[in-house]
């Protein structure tokens, strides 16, 4: 609203569509991240939530199988940083920051991190 210059009065949004987006947050579909690109474009077309995320192809990616794939690429893109966080664990956000790059924020960020933090573990 700031960034637009409105005031609530002004969102056109129904009160609905924001209950659907929280429902969107809450079971998983979409990450908080996601909610901020597709409220933005709720603000600019008063479109649905639900039709955003479809027509977006916004959903997360929480597969296992096509996660671990992404964890196994970074790890090998970056060798680096996987010394790095075996040396200290707060070095793997980086490694979490790279699947969620290559996903473009799509990746279910907990299964991720567990993913990476279990790689790292079975690499030592």
């Amino acid at each position: 609203l700031n960034e637009k210059g409105l005031e609530v009065d002004d969102v056109p949004i129904a009160p609905g569509h924001i209950v659907d987006l929280i429902k969107l947050i809450d079971d998983k579909t979409i990450s908080g991240k996601i909610a901020k690109r597709v409220m933005r474009e709720m603000l600019e077309t008063g479109r649905a939530p639900g039709a955003i995320v479809e027509a977006r192809g916004l959903t997360k990616i929480s597969d296992g199988g096509e996660l671990k794939r992404l964890v196994d690429s970074v790890f090998s893109e970056f060798p680096k940083a996987v010394a790095d966080a075996q040396a200290d664990p707060k070095a793997a956000n980086f490694l979490v920051g790279q699947v969620m790059k290559k996903t473009k924020g799509r990746a279910d960020p907990e299964q991720t991190n567990s993913l990476v933090m279990e790689k790292l573990s079975a690499v030592n």
